[in-house]
């Protein structure tokens, strides 16, 4: 029921023509990939009419190991980190961050769950 009513409202806000995205050709690297997820499962779709590739992504498959990440109090300098955004100063924040805020380190990096190509008949022969 959610899912319908989301697709009436953005359907009276946009049209389909106004709200689609095109591209001449496929993505042909990572950076150019247009992601897609919802925080837990992820994909980078990189597009084509013919043979379509997705790089996936799941949030439990990372380089790191299970710890405990959270800093006790690091909300206590949130204001500070924003006083010094506001005045320009984002080095200062951002030291302030990484000193106070982060946890332990290193956290690790997601590592992909794989790629998937579909390939789709007769999609070879496509134009516009």
């Amino acid at each position: 029921m959610k899912k319908i009513l989301l697709v009436l409202l953005f359907s009276a806000v946009s049209s389909f023509a106004e709200s689609q995205l095109w591209y001449r050709t496929p993505a042909q690297t990572w950076g150019e990939a247009l992601p897609l997820g919802n925080g837990r499962l992820g994909a980078m779709v990189f597009g084509g009419t013919h043979e379509e590739h997705l790089q996936l992504n799941e949030n439990t498959i990372w380089s790191g190991s299970p710890r405990n990440y959270d800093k006790v109090g690091a909300f206590k300098q949130i204001p500070k980190i924003r006083s010094l955004l506001f005045e320009g100063k984002n080095a200062e924040a951002e030291t302030l961050v990484n000193r106070e805020m982060l946890g332990e380190r290193p956290l690790g990096c997601y590592q992909p769950l794989g790629d998937l190509r579909l390939v789709f008949e007769g999609g070879e022969n496509s134009t516009d």
